[in-house]
């Protein structure tokens, strides 16, 4: 029986929460479990969770049909955010 190669993740979705269980994650117990401080994987979380939606809703599904073109209006979510006194981040 062959070893199988790790599965290429295409799904922004999966990639999101790849990225954040490499930099940490919250146990059952409720607790951080980190390499990065929490403030810092926080903001992480909080934007591509925030990115991951507003790809769900706009049926860009797997990160290879994701362009810069498309993003323009997520951008404009960050700015329109701002204006209340949330952080905007920049892609």
């Amino acid at each position: 029986m062959r070893d199988q190669a790790p599965q290429k993740v295409n799904r922004i979705a999966d990639a999101v929460d790849a990225f954040l269980k490499h930099y940490g994650a919250i146990g059952g117990d409720s607790k951080y479990r980190r390499m990065i401080p929490f403030s810092s994987w926080r903001k992480y979380r909080n934007s591509l969770y925030t990115l991951a939606r507003f790809c769900d809703s706009t049926s860009i599904r797997d990160y290879p049909h994701l362009a810069l073109k498309k993003l323009t209006p997520f951008e404009h979510l960050g700015k329109s955010s701002q204006s209340r006194g949330a952080k905007s981040y920049r892609f």
